[in-house]
């Protein structure tokens, strides 16, 4: 467990472990459902509130699930998604193994490589 394990609403807890991403209702912990949010590791769930949203961050997808467990879209990049992830407003801006840069929308899940 770390810091981007997991992320909640008020009354749901996610929580990313392995591959998947799991919704447990609380107080009670009652699992919601459980989706793949990667092929390899999921490193870690974000909350959007503005957006009422799930994005996962995973090596090779990131994605985007609705609060009841849906996957909205799913990008990935040229390389692994190991060097870093950072919510900016209505983007995602992550870095892959080569360090190059993306910014991904978070609407519609359009990446766009900016270095």
């Amino acid at each position: 467990m770390h810091k981007n394990s997991m992320a909640h609403t008020q009354n749901i807890c996610f929580i990313a472990a392995g591959d998947s991403v799991f919704a447990l209702e609380m107080p009670a912990l009652k699992m919601l459902w459980c989706k793949q949010a990667d092929l390899s590791t999921c490193f870690g769930v974000f909350w959007v509130e503005k957006q009422k949203c799930l994005i996962t961050w995973g090596e090779v997808f990131v994605c985007r699930f609705s609060m009841d467990g849906n996957k909205v879209w799913e990008t990935s990049g040229a390389d692994i998604f190991t060097q870093g992830f950072k919510l900016a407003g209505d983007a995602i801006e992550i870095i892959d193994f080569n360090n190059d840069k993306y910014r991904i929308n978070i609407h519609n899940g359009k990446i766009e490589r900016i270095s």
